[in-house]
């Protein structure tokens, strides 16, 4: 569950059979700034509104960034519940004009200069960028969950999966490239100014290290990058490696790009 001005602490916590985050989880929201608000709760209650928050916790403690980041990351959603029903997360980016209002009717030259923040709330994949950059993690939805069913159908769930692969036959990994790293040939022969790269690919938690020799990399070389999402077919080699054949990038699939 996303933060919560009335209900979290400075650290994750339970509720709800869930875990809610922490204050401090926030980016830019230090350890100053949560005693700031946690002491002002215990002192005066829970907040009743964003207004009286913002009069009751210290500008010197609390500053512009902070709101907009506890804003922004659905920290203040339990007083906007009715506009949250009907404009759904894009209640936040009302939220946050309503906050630089109360910034200018306080100070107007405190307010001078400053850009009303919005964010794109349109789309899952939106979403879950800015949760990330925001707690480093996604709260709503993980944007890997559209490659899953894909992965799971036809991918090695597991190491132990990779065992019963017997050398020489063809198999399927798939997940995020985690770690790529290219090597150039400076030896003479047919290969030598020629690439192949080193890929680890991590799915919920398994991991599988890749070769891609010379000649397919030519072929996939621009589908390997960290980060992206990717099924691989691959060979069982005599030693034991499992080297690229094939290769399909998820995204440029789901998103209609030519591969």
């Amino acid at each position: 569950m996303p933060p919560n001005i009335n209900k979290s602490i400075k650290k994750f916590s339970p509720a709800d059979d869930s875990l809610l985050f922490g204050l401090d989880t926030i980016d830019k929201v230090g350890e100053i700034t949560v005693d700031a608000i946690l002491s002002s709760r215990a002192s005066g209650g829970e907040f009743t509104s964003l207004e009286d928050f913002f009069k009751r916790v210290p500008g010197s403690k609390v500053n512009k960034g902070h709101v907009v980041n506890l804003i922004s990351i659905g920290a203040f959603d339990d007083f906007i519940a009715d506009d949250l029903g009907e404009f759904g997360l894009d209640a936040r980016n009302m939220l946050l004009q309503d906050f630089f209002a109360m910034r200018a009717k306080k100070d107007k030259a405190m307010a001078r200069g400053d850009i009303v923040v919005q964010h794109d709330y349109s789309s899952m994949l939106s979403v879950a960028a800015l949760e990330y950059s925001l707690v480093k993690t996604y709260i709503t939805n993980d944007p890997d969950d559209r490659y899953a069913d894909m992965i799971s159908e036809v991918c090695l769930k597991s190491m132990t999966d990779l065992h019963l692969v017997e050398q020489g036959f063809d198999c399927y990994v798939g997940g995020k490239i985690v770690r790529l790293k290219e090597h150039k040939s400076t030896k003479p022969g047919r290969n030598m100014g020629r690439s192949m790269a080193f890929i680890d690919v991590e799915w919920r938690g398994n991991d599988f290290n890749v070769v891609c020799f010379f000649d397919s990399f030519e072929l996939w070389g621009s589908y390997f990058e960290p980060g992206a999402p990717i099924i691989m077919k691959v060979e069982k080699t005599d030693k034991g490696s499992l080297s690229v054949v094939d290769a399909i990038r998820l995204d440029w699939l789901l998103d209609g790009k030519d591969q």
